[in-house]
């Protein structure tokens, strides 16, 4: 299998475990998002392109949501909020939690979500 080949099946893998669900994301706060798309996306390190497996995020209106942290001053931006994550080829792929060597995590467990 090619690595062009390896990362297509990766990405069609988090398609049907996360694309239209809701989960928690967790980075500098929390916040109730729904990933709206997972795609192969590609930015320049040093003079070379590297690929990396992005997250469209929209934020879901939560009471007593989100709990962020911001420097004093500061917003978060207009809600509901869209984030765009990222991560490498590596990342493990769970159906109810997706975590990679960065810091964030989305957790997809519906006792969470419902709380």
């Amino acid at each position: 299998m090619s690595n062009a080949t390896s990362k297509a099946a990766i990405v069609e893998k988090a398609r049907s475990l996360y694309e239209g669900r809701e989960a928690i994301y967790c980075e500098h706060g929390v916040l109730r998002v729904r990933v709206n798309r997972v795609y192969i996306d590609s930015c320049r390190v040093t003079k070379y392109l590297s690929e990396y497996m992005a997250y469209d995020l929209e934020e879901i209106p939560t009471q007593g949501l989100p709990v962020w942290l911001v420097p004093m001053g500061q917003s978060l931006g207009p809600h509901p909020l869209r984030l765009t994550i990222g991560t490498n080829f590596e990342s493990h792929l769970y159906p109810d939690y997706l975590n990679s060597y960065v810091g964030w995590s989305l957790h997809f467990a519906g006792s969470l979500i419902r709380s």
